[in-house]
């Protein structure tokens, strides 16, 4: 597989999205062959779309349905609600010391498809911490300054390896979080 989405946070009912974007996102990125963690609302949305069971692993890139079939786990794994996303940031931490890299070397990311609440931003401030790529929609209130959104979408890059990646059309957003995890695994040495 390629490398691994956590895929957490709200569903979001005002911009239309009510899962749909959750969705879209997923299945983009499996077919990609990257697997997604799934934790709090999307969590919920994978489970009651069925997209959390063995038999996603058909939908899912020649490469991941492979891993997923002979290891026999589904393409699209939940890891709790979104007070459990410190698992999730745990495996990245244990994974990150496995290889012998910094978090923000991995061929990893986080999506935050459909933010809405305070819970999400907390999520988000500590994948970035982290030094993830952090996809986030809507964007959240940080028009109002232009200095704070640039650190959060360029700048930040430089001082935890993390950036905030703020797109509305989930479909361009897993290819730029593919393009991100194709580098990642340029950087540490992986064959894409």
């Amino acid at each position: 597989i390629k490398g691994a989405v956590a895929v957490a946070g709200c569903t979001n009912a005002r911009h239309e999205q009510g899962g749909r974007s959750i969705e879209t996102l997923t299945l983009e990125l499996i077919k990609r062959d990257i697997m997604v963690i799934g934790a709090g609302c999307c969590s919920s949305t994978h489970q009651n779309l069925c997209m959390s069971t063995k038999d996603m692993a058909k939908k899912a890139g020649k490469k991941l349905r492979s891993v997923c079939e002979k290891y026999d786990v589904p393409p699209i794994v939940s890891y709790g609600s979104c007070t459990d996303v410190g698992k999730i940031l745990d495996t990245v931490a244990a994974l990150a010391w496995t290889i012998g890299c910094d978090t923000s070397q991995l061929p990893v990311a986080a999506a935050v498809p459909e933010y809405m609440e305070q819970k999400a931003i907390a999520d988000i401030f500590t994948a970035l911490a982290y030094g993830l790529l952090t996809y986030v929609s809507p964007e959240p209130m940080i028009g109002g300054s232009p200095l704070v959104k640039k650190y959060l979408t360029e700048d930040m890059v430089d001082v935890t390896g993390g950036r905030m990646l703020l797109q509305e059309d989930p479909v361009k957003a897993a290819q730029e979080i593919e393009e991100h995890i194709l580098a990642k695994r340029k950087e540490i040495g992986f064959d894409a």
